[in-house]
């Protein structure tokens, strides 16, 4: 049986990686897992970021992460 896995999936509608993005996903029943981007910040946290440059997803304001 093939397992789908949600790699960027509706990108087009949700920002990558968004908790909204993971929640519409999650009602398709055939969906087998979500792909998602794991990376640490320069103050040691886990953060779920596709692009290392923080200021595409955000209002270009420096975070303390």
């Amino acid at each position: 049986m093939t397992k789908l896995y949600a790699h960027r999936c509706m990108s087009n509608i949700y920002l990558e990686n968004s908790l909204e993005l993971v929640k519409e996903v999650l009602i398709y029943e055939f969906i087998y897992g979500i792909e998602l981007d794991v990376r640490m910040s320069k103050g040691k946290k886990i953060v779920i970021l596709h692009n290392p440059d923080i200021t595409l997803v955000s209002n270009g304001a420096s975070m303390d992460i």
